[in-house]
Order: structure tokens, then sequence, then C-alpha cells
């Protein structure tokens, strides 16, 4: 179970993110909520902001804006992860990945979701991001979701890297992933 330590971590994490995210930090610094809600502070007891990439040099503005925009949707995505049980975090922690079928979500894990998805096509309406249009769910149904999402799979992984990844895999019928979107989300 999380303690007074992870607490006093999140306390100091959370400044850490207000400090990089709402004082006029870069996109690569990450973004905090100016009011963050309870999944997120308990997503920032596990997560800091990701570690900004060594720049090129080349000033690619077309670059910089899609990562600005892709910044903007961590916080929901923290607020997903932050509605992971403690058995489901602890179990990313010690093995570097926890996977959890649609069919397993929470109530509020599915409102936590959703409420990524509306973020998602609020930050790039009219916009096609990367390989994906502005619709993510749209994009899960050519990959081969269900309708009602009942087959996909949300996995949050660890890289070698310390990074941590949210990843989307749909069921195939005969039982194997297939890998519909990979989104970084924070370090670890």
């Amino acid at each position: 179970m999380f303690g007074k330590t992870l607490q006093i971590v999140s306390v100091l994490l959370l400044a850490g993110l207000l400090a990089a995210g709402c004082g006029g930090g870069t996109a690569q610094q990450g973004t905090a909520p100016e009011n963050p809600s309870p999944e997120f502070l308990r997503a920032a007891e596990v997560l800091k902001p990701m570690a900004g990439e060594p720049s090129s040099g080349e000033g690619n503005l077309s670059t910089a804006a899609m990562e600005a925009r892709l910044h903007r949707v961590h916080p929901a995505a923290w607020e997903f992860f932050g509605t992971l049980s403690d058995e489901q975090i602890e179990k990313m922690i010690s093995t570097n990945e926890v996977s959890i079928p649609a069919r397993q979500l929470t109530d509020k894990q599915w409102d936590a979701l959703n409420h990524f998805f509306d973020v998602w096509r609020e930050v790039y309406k009219g916009i096609s991001p990367l390989e994906w249009s502005e619709d993510i769910v749209v994009d899960l149904y050519k990959a081969g979701a269900a309708e009602d999402l009942s087959n996909l799979v949300i996995t949050f992984k660890v890289r070698s890297s310390k990074r941590v990844a949210m990843f989307f895999y749909i069921r195939r019928p005969d039982g194997s992933l297939t890998m519909a979107f990979p989104l970084g989300i924070a370090d670890l």
C-alpha cells in the first residue's frame, strides 16, 4: 500500500510539476493542471514529467507545436493512470508493466479513459497528429477495436529508458494482441 513516504514524495513531485508546467516552462518540461484531481495527485506519487529530449538545434516549429499539444494531453493520461488500483500500480512498479483489459475497467477508470479521449479530441481538433487522426477512438476502431472497445487492452509499460508509456492494444479473435497506439506519458 502507499504510505506516508509516497504521500510526501507526491507533494514534492507535484511541486516540481507545478514549477515546471505552470511557471512558464517549456512543453518538454510537462504540464500540471492548476487544480489537480485526486487521480492526478495519485499518479504523481509514481510518475514524474518526461525529461526533455536534447534539441537538435534545427528549430522545427512544427515538431515543437506537436510536442506542446502532446504535453497538453499528459495530465488526462496521468489522471487515467491515477485510477489504477494499488495492486495494479504495485504490479507496474515491480514488473515494469501492467495490462488492463477494457472489460475489467472500473466505472471510474472508464470515466478517466473517456476524459483522456475527450482531451485528445479537443487538443487535436482540426489537426492530424503524427500518424493518427484527431479522434483517437476512430483510430482504435480502424485498428480493429470493437464498437464498445471491449477488445481494447491498455498497458502501462516502463521502458529501459525509464520512460513510462501507455499502449493501446487490440485483442484479435485468435487472442493475439496488435498494438494500435503508443503514447509516452512520463518518466519513472
